[in-house]
Formats: C-alpha cells, structure tokens, sequence
C-alpha cells in the first residue's frame, strides 16, 4: 500500500465527478464540490434493499466493492454531466496500471513477498493537511468521519486503522506521514533521508522529501523497514535512556489536552526508568521555522512542477497553483536566508544528540481537529524540526483517557534508525 499511488491515476479530460449514489450513502459524502446523483441510472443492476453503512470501516468495504460500475452503462462526469462510456472508463484505467513501471522500494516489496494492495488516497501534489485536495475527495478518520485524517499521506493512515493492510507507504516533507499517524492513532516512521533514496519520486521538494511508513504496530514498521533499507548502522542499546523535551513546546499554541496527556506521558515514562531532562533550544522556534522550512518547499515545489504551473490548462486545482505561484515569486534573496537559518537548526539540533539518546514531544499541537472547523496552521510546527534536521522520528500513539487518539514523537540522531526503533519498541509496551 503507498500514499503516493495516485499519480498513476487515469488523465480523463475532465474537470469534475458526478458521483451516482444508487445505495443511498450521499449523507456520509463530504466533499462539497462533488455533484451527487441519487436517481436511476442506465444500468441494470439491481438492489432490493439498500443497506446502509452504519460504521466508517462498512463505508470503506462499500467503496472498495466498486458496486458502482454495475449499476451504471456509462459515467457522468464534468460540471454539465457529460458521458463517458463505462467499458472505456474501465480499460482505460487498466492499460494506465498496466503501462505504468513500478518504482524500485515497490519492486523490492515484491521481490520479497510483499502484496501490493492499491493506492491510498493522498494531498493532490502531496500538498496539503487534510487529504481532501484529492481527484477522488476527502479521504474519512475511520475513527470519526467528522474529523480530519490529517495530511498528506493521510489514506495510508486510515487503512492502517481500518484493518486493510499492515503496513503502508507515504512520504514525509514536513511531517505528511507523522501526522496523518498521530490523528489515527497508528505508527507513522520518517526514517533519515540517507536511508532511502527519494530519486525516483515524482518529487514536491528536493531537499525535504522522505519516504515513510506506517504500521498498526512496530512489529510492521520494522518488518517494512528491514525489507527496504540497506544501509543504517546497527543500534548500540544504551545502559538508561534519555530524552530531552524542548521546554518552548510548553510554551507554543498546544491545545490543553494535548498538553495535559503529554504531562501525564512524561510521569509515566519517568516512573519506568527513563530520564526526561526538559531543557529550552534556544535556537529554535517551532513557529516560525516551520513557516520558513514552508517557504522552502513551496519554492522546490514551484520548480518541480514547473510545467503544470505554467500550463493554464493543466488540471490542477486553484490551492495548488496558488500556493506554487506564491513559492515561485519567493524572493531569492529571501531563500538563500532561510536555507542559512535552517542550516543552523539543523547543525545544532544534530549536536544535541552527543549528549542525548532521544528527542521527545507531542507529535502535534492538536488532535484531530474537526473537518467543519478552519485547518490549524501549526499541525507541522513539532514535526518539521526532524525534516529540517534529518533527523529519523517516529509517532507513537498513546492510549490515555481522551476520547480522540493522542501520540508522542521520538526522534534520534541522524542516520540512527535501527536505534530509534529499538528503543521505540520499549516505549511502544510503556505507552500501550
């Protein structure tokens, strides 16, 4: 399974889906922009008794029985309804799969056994925060479909927590697989980027794209891990584990619960013999080095799709073209600075770990925030340290009292993966 599937999906020249609902499930649809159709169609399949999905994990099966193409001869598609026939659609959706080569950590899944399942659904450009700027819509929190699964490779997450798959694959640029992790209350690991070449990716940013993975456990995350990496030094255990927590994310715009569980995380890792020394950086501000490390990618994003953003006929929506023009009209000047301070954060950050073995804080400053309600601008401001220092970081879910998922975020010393697993299994038993 891998988040980034989707840039294998068929070009039809369309603009917008009408989505025929013969079953009835146009309630549980929230992407506004989306034309529903819940007549008669011109199939001849029929449902006696409709049956209406009553959890989020039936809403997911329904989808992937693909019911649909059986009730239907041909597909509505475009703002006025115009018709494609279904036979087409289908062939020419399999000669795109067919035609299309797998890329290398695909080819090693297969090469070692591994099935792949399908695409998840994925940020249109793996830019954005909630999955919903997608070709296929907003990707549903099988948790509650009223919340948000986070961004980019949010479809990934959700089918982790829906028991679809054990493990599945997104990238990370400033946090899109912890995050996504951390608002389904599964595993999300972004190992350090020496560790798996980010070439053959249809790139967003040069310098910060990381393959991820996420898992319902760590037993997963290791197992796909292992399968892939070929080149991560072997872990020494140290005798007692310490961590470091940067006393500023006290201090940023974290929500009260987050920060009332987060206490609680550290009583208890404290009370199982781990050392937490809290201690401010000085040098580095989660606020305003995650709108700068933003910049960055916006600007590596203008020119990697340079050829969309120059094409007015491209079929890309307006929030990703507004946002690579803004990065396209960054200010060299502007860059070059930002890179300077970055570079400082990161040489700095990296140091810390001679005296420590781990970096601890709440993956993000909220949990999962209801899809009604304005996205936070801060979801990546805890996250976008381990990018901007190539650190590896893992989210943990923790199961306290709170009625949403709650996660914490570990992170080692560069090129230190084997490490961090390892003792992310100790805090995985803790945690649990």
């Amino acid at each position: 399974m891998r988040g980034r599937g989707t840039r294998t999906c068929p070009r039809i020249d369309k603009k917008k889906f009408m989505i025929y609902d013969f079953f009835e499930n146009h309630k549980y649809f929230n992407d506004s922009d989306t034309d529903i159709f819940s007549g008669v169609g011109g199939g001849s399949y029929k449902v006696s008794k409709p049956q209406k999905p009553k959890t989020p994990r039936e809403l997911i099966e329904l989808g992937l029985e693909d019911e649909w193409l059986y009730s239907v001869n041909y597909v509505e598609v475009g703002p006025q309804g115009e018709r494609i026939d279904k036979k087409q659609y289908i062939t020419n959706w399999e000669k795109t799969i067919s035609d299309s080569e797998d890329d290398p950590i695909i080819k090693i899944i297969k090469k070692n056994g591994g099935i792949i399942v399908g695409s998840t659904n994925m940020d249109e450009a793996a830019f954005g925060g909630q999955t919903s700027s997608s070709f296929y819509g907003r990707c549903l929190n099988p948790n509650n479909i009223k919340l948000s699964v986070g961004g980019s490779s949010g479809g990934s997450a959700a089918a982790i927590l829906s028991g679809l798959v054990d493990n599945a694959i997104g990238t990370d640029t400033m946090g899109s697989v912890r995050i996504p992790a951390s608002y389904c209350g599964v595993f999300g690991f972004k190992p350090s980027s020496i560790t798996i070449n980010n070439k053959d990716l249809l790139l967003l940013s040069d310098t910060y794209d990381t393959i991820g993975f996420f898992g319902k456990n760590l037993f997963n995350i290791n197992n796909i891990f292992n399968l892939i990496n070929i080149r991560n030094k072997d872990y020494e255990m140290p005798q007692k584990i310490n961590c470091i927590v940067p006393t500023q994310i006290f201090e940023d715009q974290i929500n009260p619960d987050v920060l009332e569980n987060f206490k609680k995380v550290i009583i208890l890792l404290k009370s199982n013999n781990i050392e937490i020394i809290e201690k401010e950086l000085d040098y580095w501000s989660p606020n305003t080095h995650r709108k700068g490390l933003l910049k960055i990618v916006e600007n590596e994003g203008a020119k990697n799709l340079s050829n969309l953003l120059k094409n007015s006929q491209s079929k890309i929506s307006n929030f990703l073209r507004s946002n690579l023009q803004f990065g396209q009209n960054i200010r060299k000047t502007d860059i070059e600075r930002i890179k300077e301070d970055l570079f400082k954060v990161k040489t700095k950050t990296q140091n810390i770990f001679k005296n420590f073995d781990l970096m601890l804080t709440p993956t993000t400053p909220q949990s999962a925030f209801n899809i009604e309600k304005e996205q936070p601008l801060n979801q990546a401001n805890f996250t976008s340290l381990a990018n901007i220092s190539d650190l590896p970081a893992i989210s943990l879910p923790y199961k306290g009292n709170h009625k949403k998922p709650l996660s914490v975020q570990l992170m080692a010393a560069n090129n230190n993966d084997k490490i961090l697993l390892k003792i992310s299994s100790i805090f995985e038993k803790i945690l649990q």
